[in-house]
């Protein structure tokens, strides 16, 4: 079996988060040729519902693709799926983009001396005037907003911006 390539591990990492580990059983039972629903329930050990219900999330995120031919006797269709690596791997760098450019967002308000409190039972943020419209009670579920302290919550933001920096070959702007 050849060695993995770091390609082949954030491949597989963006496969899992998309569809879970099931996800990655079904993307391994196409295998490099690729086959039918058929064919990667056998592979897969999944029950063919799941199996078509992965393969659609997958297709969603570029991750498969089909051909569709249609039998003139039956009128039925068969699907043959495919890995497309490359589309995958461009709509990972993209989804890698937005997350980096709200990442930078919220660094440069909270950079601005913003003062945040944070719904405990993870409703969302909002700042200090906006909490204190609401009374500092969430706008959502009513329950009382604690107050982030900043500079830890900072650390991470920099610290996970770091390693997006990395991954889309942006420079440390730290």
């Amino acid at each position: 079996m050849p060695k993995k390539t770091a390609s082949d591990h954030v491949f597989e990492g963006f496969v899992k988060d998309v569809a879970g580990a099931p996800g990655l059983k079904v993307v391994k039972g196409l295998g490099k040729e690729g086959g039918t629903d058929e064919k990667i329930e056998l592979a897969s050990g999944l029950k063919l519902a799941v199996v078509r219900s992965l393969l659609n999330q997958l297709n969603y995120h570029g991750i498969v693709e089909y051909t569709r031919e249609k039998n003139m006797q039956s009128g039925w269709f068969t699907y043959t799926w495919r890995v497309n690596k490359s589309r995958a791997m461009q709509n990972f760098l993209v989804k890698k983009k937005v997350e980096y450019e709200a990442l930078r967002k919220q660094i440069n308000a909270q950079g601005e001396g913003a003062v945040i409190y944070n719904c405990p039972k993870g409703c969302g943020r909002v700042a200090f005037d906006k909490a204190m419209d609401t009374q500092f009670a969430c706008g959502s579920c009513s329950t009382k907003l604690k107050f982030v302290e900043g500079s830890k919550e900072l650390r991470e933001l920099e610290t996970r911006i770091s390693a997006l920096e990395t991954i889309l070959g942006k420079p440390n702007v730290f």
